[in-house]
């Protein structure tokens, strides 16, 4: 899938530290997004991996999360579970989380349902299978339960 081409490319955009965070943190890009990926992969047994890479589009920066899952469908709760780990985890120095699910059949699944279920506002369906939500919208989530 393409997606996972972008992923690995902004992966490995090197070892520094994540934007606006100091140098001396001792922590690269790879390390930090492998932290991110394995709290929110632990987060619900639905998700049969996670990754996460960074991107830009015009001044927004973004971190991408890709949620592969076990199964064809994101049930609401897998996807609120991630929604609470990205609200704590989510570096200050993005402006928004764009995430995609994609089945075990390697099928992009519509997230605009799922998204209705948990309690983030504020989203943009960038497509069917892509949104972003902006940071402070994370921060601010309603939690549901």
């Amino acid at each position: 899938m393409a997606l996972g081409v972008i992923l690995v490319t902004l992966a490995l955009g090197g070892c520094a530290a994540l934007p606006g965070e100091s140098a001396n943190a001792g922590v690269s890009h790879d390390e930090a997004y492998d932290d991110i990926a394995d709290a929110v992969r632990v987060a619900s047994p639905e998700f049969a991996e996670v990754r996460i890479g960074e991107g830009a589009e015009g001044a927004e920066t973004f971190l991408m999360v890709e949620l592969d899952m076990i199964g064809d469908e994101l049930p609401g709760a897998a996807l609120d579970s991630a929604m609470l780990v990205l609200r704590e985890s989510v570096p200050d120095s993005f402006d928004a989380v764009r995430v995609v699910a994609v089945s075990a059949a390697d099928v992009e699944l519509d997230l605009e349902e799922p998204l209705l279920q948990t309690g983030v506002d504020g989203q943009t369906m960038i497509d069917p299978g892509t949104a972003s939500i902006p940071v402070d919208a994370l921060r601010d989530m309603r939690i549901l339960g």
